[in-house]
């Protein structure tokens, strides 16, 4: 993977995660600025299902791209070290992605929100 997929599929599974609770819950939750925990939990649920992290082959390319390669060590998370290399890369990919793609949906909420607001503001 390069860098502009890896960006490309940060995205995407934020939109999807997005449009998934729209579709649930109706565009008036956008009134609320503050993105719902429900979508953070898709957020894991997405990321630790995703063939970049489940795979060993892709957790390299995931830190090679993401820009919080350092996310483990920033959240403060103890690493599990009693099974291997494998899975401390593993992990620290999952930290990774995982705040990479909260940082996407907490942007495409945003502008979600900003669309939301100029056209309830029109129809007034």
């Amino acid at each position: 993977m390069d860098y502009m997929e890896y960006r490309a599929e940060v995205e995407a599974i934020a939109k999807d995660i997005i449009d998934s609770w729209l579709r649930r819950e109706g565009k008036a939750s956008l009134r609320d600025e503050d993105v719902p925990d429900a979508i953070y939990d898709a957020v894991h649920e997405w990321v630790d299902g995703h063939h970049w992290i489940i795979y060993y082959a892709h957790n390299m390319g995931v830190l090679e791209n993401s820009h919080n390669a350092d996310a483990i060590d920033n959240l403060g998370i103890e690493l599990d070290t009693s099974r291997g290399w494998r899975d401390i890369l593993t992990q620290v990919a999952y930290w990774a992605m995982h705040t990479d793609v909260q940082e996407a949906v907490q942007e495409e909420w945003e502008r979600l929100t900003r669309e939301y607001e100029e056209q309830s503001d029109e129809e007034a």
